[in-house]
């Protein structure tokens, strides 16, 4: 029980962090000024996410991912979900062997020897935050998931 407390005690921390992150780019960004007028801000700002997907993992929406025309936003996010999935089934890969790895193009988030995704500057740009913050949020939100879905498959939580 305490572990489960722990667990999303952490959880609710990262949210909160991602929750002020986000604040404080909007806050800094150069396009938002107060006293602005709603017709100087881009639609597309306003708007829903075009598309993008939710990764879920458990019905829980850890992030979302952009798609293109020939890997929809909706396939990217399905696969990132089962690899996600199938890295917590894992009892060999341990929470904290997630990790990225960078390379020029992309970063790529690993579980163990598990490939779990790609972080591309298109990513990045669409959340408009360097490639290497979303990479890293990514890690950390894939290695919280690991660890929440196998806590919830636990004897004890079962047996209660």
């Amino acid at each position: 029980m305490e572990n489960r407390k722990s667990l999303m005690s952490q959880y609710n921390s990262l949210v909160r962090l991602l929750v002020l992150f986000s604040f404080l780019i909007i806050v800094h960004h150069p396009g938002y000024v107060y006293g602005q007028s709603a017709d100087e801000i881009d639609s597309e700002v306003n708007g829903p996410r075009k598309n993008t997907a939710p990764v879920k993992i458990d019905g829980r929406i850890l992030f979302y991912v952009g798609g293109i025309s020939s890997y929809t936003a909706e396939e990217r996010a399905a696969a990132i979900s089962g690899r996600i999935s199938d890295a917590a089934s894992n009892p060999s890969v341990s929470v904290d062997s997630v990790r990225v790895v960078s390379e020029k193009d992309r970063d790529m988030v690993y579980a163990g020897s598990e490939f779990i995704m790609n972080i591309f500057d298109l990513d990045a740009s669409a959340e408009r935050i360097s490639r290497a913050v979303l990479a890293e949020l990514m890690k950390k939100m894939t290695a919280q998931a690991i660890e929440l879905h196998r806590h919830e498959r636990s004897r004890p939580v079962l047996i209660k």
